[in-house]
């Protein structure tokens, strides 16, 4: 028993000149002397990061690549000029019928379409019409092209001959509206959706001299439902009896400071109410002011 008790006592009393010599050794810095900080002894003993790699971060991560740092790359002429051509690009394509082939970018509806050429000039004839009111020719307008709130016009150039004798010009009535009526004129309409507007009629007075062209002129002003839904330009509406011929269809925007057919530029809003020269020369259209 005095044995077993003094090999406990050895025991202890080894570890404890290690203790003291390893404590000995992490304070030889100090002040040699004082009591050092046994904490944080122990924690670097535990905690000792190789010496290999004194400053790494075993939870540091590499970062990923700044993406938005990189210069973009340099664009080539070619690139350049088939961007801006885009940007240039007319709401409406090929309204003179000069691409190849001519009927491109157009669409027809219970008719055909045959290209020919009058007078040294490109047109397109719709033939074969099987409706009045829809038997005639349309083009979609991306809606990335029109600008909401503001004003554009469209005009087509057109005369008339009999579908049962192309010599034979066809005669129509610009003052009938009724697109039923065997003497109405084409029209023009704009479709938003599957809702139809005739937004032009023909000019008057109607001409069926050789080598004249009939006009018809519309206006519209583009609206937010109109760039959501998406619009199309559509001619027809003359009687089944008659091909329509087309030289030119175009839709340019209007400035809103002018008026649509003079093009003379429009009075400020606030003009006196009782001017003629005043934006609005009806008054009281609405019958909001007077007795009721």
């Amino acid at each position: 028993l005095h044995k077993r008790r003094r090999m406990v006592c050895v025991a202890a009393l080894v570890g404890l000149c290690i203790f003291s010599f390893v404590l000995a050794g992490n304070n030889k810095n100090g002040d040699g002397g004082d009591d050092g900080d046994v904490t944080t002894s122990l924690s670097s003993l535990i905690g000792m990061r190789s010496s290999d790699n004194e400053d790494a971060n075993p939870n540091e991560k590499d970062d990923p690549p700044n993406l938005m740092a990189e210069a973009p790359p340099e664009l080539d002429q070619e690139t350049i000029s088939a961007v801006e051509q885009a940007a240039e690009r007319p709401c409406l394509i090929n309204g003179d019928f000069t691409a190849d082939p001519p009927t491109s970018n157009w669409y027809f509806v219970h008719s055909e379409l045959k290209a020919i050429v009058e007078d040294n000039t490109n047109v397109m004839s719709i033939i074969h019409r099987t409706n009045q009111q829809w038997g005639g020719i349309w083009q979609n307008i991306p809606s990335s092209c029109l600008e909401e709130g503001s004003w554009y016009e469209v005009r087509a150039y057109y005369h008339l001959v009999s579908s049962a004798n192309e010599e034979e010009e066809y005669k129509c009535d610009p003052t009938i509206y009724w697109n039923n009526n065997v003497e109405s004129c084409p029209a023009i309409s704009i479709r938003v959706d599957k809702d139809v507007t005739e937004i032009g009629r023909s000019v008057g007075p109607f001409s069926t001299e050789e080598g004249t062209w009939n006009e018809i002129y519309g206006t519209f002003r583009v609206t937010n439902d109109m760039l959501h839904r998406g619009v199309s330009i559509f001619v027809a509406g003359a009687p089944i009896q008659a091909n329509i011929i087309l030289q030119n269809i175009s839709l340019t925007k209007k400035a809103n400071s002018q008026d649509i057919i003079t093009g003379k530029s429009l009075p400020d809003d606030d003009d006196d109410d009782n001017s003629c020269s005043s934006s609005s020369i009806i008054k009281n259209g609405n019958a909001e002011t007077g007795s009721r």
